[in-house]
């Protein structure tokens, strides 16, 4: 089965919102830009200097290539350390009241903020260092929660460069955080932008009113589907075919028996909309998991047995 496919935020509606909660990645969601390196910069800049912007600015060959070719978190880890290691946690505060929102704010993303902020509580939830991102994020987003990857810091209250437990907030990291956050009260809705963040996402309460699409790739010379391969590489493939094509199959919505508010839960209703498009692909689901098929934590976003992941690929 491929990879769950999530709404676009354009298609989000704002309307009653006002009693339900949303927990909201920041890069490439609330914000323009996917990247946090411009922020980066600025607290190396503000808070350490010329010498150790400069440094920054050298390694973003090396951490690009450590990002799509090893792991975000090992990426952003060497962007946290070379920022930050050695300055007075005070210091990286002062700049993130002082400069960084001034910055944000030119960059704030347009549709992401329509749906956010129309929520009644809301929720950030980023890879991004908590006290890099806490001050913009709750004085002119409106957060009443922000959950980041948290600096480890000296007994002399300097930032040693590395980071606190639970690690880098990335893929299932992230989840765990919003699950230890809100307990049993998930989120009604989750926004985010990159694969690593539909572990995360996939923990939200399910809509009721779930319409199913089943989209099938056709190609006659090479098959963008790689296993262990550069998954990056997949959309490339599947364009240089001669005619490459998309068949995309709407189904009926779910009636609401089937729908976590007719007393289904989110795993059932999951793989009950699973085995419904697999039918329509011509596909036979099986137990196996995608931690299991893939090899690679880092990369599971669902399975038949691994909780509601799938749920959020078909819900409206």
């Amino acid at each position: 089965m491929a990879a769950p496919r999530f709404r676009p935020i354009e298609e989000c509606a704002t309307e009653g919102r006002s009693r339900q909660t949303v927990a909201a990645d920041l890069d490439g969601t609330l914000l323009l830009s996917r990247s946090a390196f411009p922020y980066y910069l600025l607290i190396a800049l503000e808070a350490g200097g010329l010498l150790r912007a400069l440094a920054l600015l050298a390694s973003v060959p090396l951490v690009y290539l450590t990002y799509i070719s090893v792991s975000e978190p090992l990426a952003v880890r060497t962007f946290v350390y070379i920022a930050v290691a050695g300055l007075r946690v005070s210091d990286v505060e002062a700049v993130a009241r002082s400069v960084l929102p001034r910055f944000y704010a030119g960059d704030v993303h347009p549709e992401g903020w329509r749906v956010f902020r129309s929520f009644g509580r809301r929720c950030i939830v980023t890879a991004s260092p908590r006290v890099m991102v806490e001050p913009f994020a709750r004085a002119f987003l409106g957060a009443d929660r922000v959950i980041g990857t948290e600096l480890e810091v000296d007994g002399s209250g300097r930032a040693t460069g590395f980071v606190a437990q639970p690690g880098v907030l990335v893929g299932e990291h992230k989840r765990q955080a919003v699950t230890r956050e809100f307990g049993d009260a998930l989120p009604d809705v989750g926004m985010g932008d990159r694969e690593s963040d539909f572990d995360f996402m996939s923990i939200c309460k399910l809509t009721d009113r779930i319409v199913p699409v089943a989209i099938a790739t056709k190609e006659s010379m090479f098959h963008g589907s790689t296993v262990r391969g550069l998954k990056a590489m997949d959309p490339y493939f599947f364009f240089i075919n001669p005619r490459p094509t998309y068949v995309i199959t709407f189904l009926d919505q779910l009636p609401r028996e089937l729908t976590c508010g007719g007393g289904k839960s989110p795993v059932e209703v999951a793989n009950y909309v699973q085995k419904l498009l697999a039918r329509v692909l011509g596909f036979e689901c099986t137990s196996i998991t995608r931690e299991e098929k893939y090899g690679d934590r880092r990369s599971r976003v669902a399975s038949n047995d691994d909780g509601p992941g799938e749920a959020n690929s078909v819900s409206t």
